[in-house]
């Protein structure tokens, strides 16, 4: 996030300058994951062809998408952290942890 002009990431709710415990980053995400979950159980099929307007960041083209697109987004790139953290604990040594 640190790429973001810091109007651009103010506009998106970034606060370059702030810093954070690993509690507090892992109590944010578990806190994240739930919504999501809560979310995705509670959406229709009408509800995932619902369009969506907003623009992700500001420079970003004007175009709208799906919630099916927006959720497949989220997943991805959930998946994608995962692949990689299991891959550098993996290389780091860590006990428990398979690529």
């Amino acid at each position: 996030a640190d790429g973001y002009p810091p109007d651009d990431a103010a506009t998106i709710g970034l606060d370059l300058a702030a810093t954070a415990s690993l509690d507090d980053v892992l109590s944010a995400r578990r806190a994240r994951q739930e919504r999501i979950g809560e979310l995705i159980a509670g959406l229709s099929d009408a509800d995932l062809e619902r369009q969506c307007p907003r623009k992700p960041a500001p420079d970003y083209p004007d175009r709208t998408h799906t919630v099916r697109q927006c959720v497949g987004v989220v997943l991805r790139e959930e998946a994608e952290h995962l692949r990689y953290a299991r891959r550098d604990l993996a290389a780091l040594g860590v006990a428990g942890v398979s690529g």
